[in-house]
């Protein structure tokens, strides 16, 4: 009896919760009840978080909705995230702060807070992760519910994009910063495990961290330049995928340039390197119109002869994320006991994505959501009915011999 009345409370906040989920594009910023923090990189390390914060922004108003953003290079500015979502945290009425991705500092800040609160005997405002660049049990330990990309997941669902794809060879650009990401190391690891098993030969190149001394360009310049020297030394069926958002446009622009092959971005999305990288211009009716965003990429990537040879996705799970669990933030003022219902959160994403989103635990944690949306191949139809054409052509000419 208990467990039916608490199927029955559950169904019913999720139906109210998400008919106000349905107006939320006319909330009235005068009128908010409670206030929820955002604290995103910039454009240039993380534009998916940043324009999904602007998003929620522009969605509750600027008086409801505080947002700052962190240093590019905030592995040496930990203290300025702190301080950042310190002073968030402080800010009367704040009921939720989202801070994604949760790069390094951001489990210190959320101590800090805890201990500030609990001096104050007051109660701290809900703390929600999007990717978290530290150990995720010590992420579960601080955060109140943390989501990320399905890593692991993903180590098999990469390289069968590859496979999809054409590749024998799949090149993993990273670097050791990364590798000591439990989840991104994890993932690397299963990705080498399940090449195998589809009989593709994976290959990790170090590659240099944008943060070092070379910096963001520098980076970006070698990926650039390796690319072709990569394509040479194993041929056109060659896969690529890097574990940085910075190194995505060159990337891209290099395996088409070069007819090898882009499985996907290490942070899923339509304008994860996409529009620089074909010299497409998002316009400002077209910013967040995922399915035209992605019906302009499909026209360029067969226009410049990659039909079938590049992978994505259909939205980003960033901005789903960030934007899902903003728009629950507002509707239960913040309230961590709806946090813990994973059939309400999927709701939630699947509103706000528009497409069949699946959850399911990091391992060992009970508030740590992996979230994995399905890949797409750019111009796969077209260049199959090409490669129909073809054989079809091939075998007239062969008759007639």
């Amino acid at each position: 009896m208990k467990n039916g009345l608490k199927k029955t409370v559950l169904l019913s906040l999720s139906l109210g919760l998400l008919a106000s989920f349905g107006t939320v594009d006319t909330f009235a910023a005068s009128t908010c009840k409670t206030k929820i923090g955002l604290v995103t990189g910039t454009v240039s390390q993380g534009e998916d978080e940043y324009q999904a914060a602007r998003q929620v922004v522009r969605r509750y108003g600027e008086k409801c909705v505080i947002h700052y953003t962190y240093p590019d290079n905030f592995t040496q500015e930990q203290e300025t995230v702190i301080s950042n979502i310190v002073s968030i945290a402080s800010t009367k009425g704040v009921s939720a702060i989202i801070i994604g991705q949760a790069v390094q500092g951001s489990i210190a800040a959320v101590r800090k807070v805890k201990r500030l609160f609990k001096r104050k005997k007051k109660t701290p405002p809900t703390f929600i992760f999007w990717e978290p660049h530290e150990k995720p049990s010590d992420a579960a330990k601080a955060a109140t519910v943390i989501f990320g990309n399905d890593n692991l997941s993903r180590g098999k669902t990469i390289p069968a994009l590859a496979k999809r794809m054409g590749a024998k060879t799949l090149i993993h650009y990273s670097f050791s910063r990364h590798m000591s990401y439990e989840p991104l190391r994890l993932r690397k690891d299963i990705m080498a495990k399940e090449c195998k098993r589809l009989g593709i030969n994976f290959v990790y190149a170090s590659a240099p961290d944008p943060l070092s001394e070379v910096g963001i360009t520098g980076a970006q310049q070698y990926v650039f330049e390796d690319v072709k020297r990569q394509v040479k030394k194993y041929g056109k069926d060659t896969a690529f995928f890097c574990t940085n958002d910075a190194m995505t446009e060159p990337l891209i622009n290099r395996t088409i340039h070069t007819k090898s092959i882009f499985t996907v971005p290490d942070m899923p999305s339509p304008t994860m390197g996409y529009p620089g990288a074909l010299g497409i211009k998002i316009s400002k009716s077209a910013a967040g119109n995922y399915g035209k965003i992605n019906s302009l990429i499909e026209r360029s990537i067969i226009r410049k002869g990659g039909a079938g040879r590049v992978g994505g996705v259909k939205v980003p799970a960033s901005v789903t994320a960030i934007k899902a669990m903003a728009a629950l933030a507002f509707d239960t003022n913040g309230d961590p006991a709806v946090f813990k219902h994973q059939s309400l959160i999927k709701k939630y994403f699947e509103a706000e994505a528009g497409v069949k989103v699946a959850l399911s635990y990091y391992p060992k944690t009970t508030n740590y959501h992996q979230v994995l949306l399905g890949n797409i191949v750019y111009g796969e139809a077209y260049a199959k009915a090409k490669a129909r054409a073809k054989s079809r052509k091939k075998t007239k000419r062969t008759s007639k011999k």
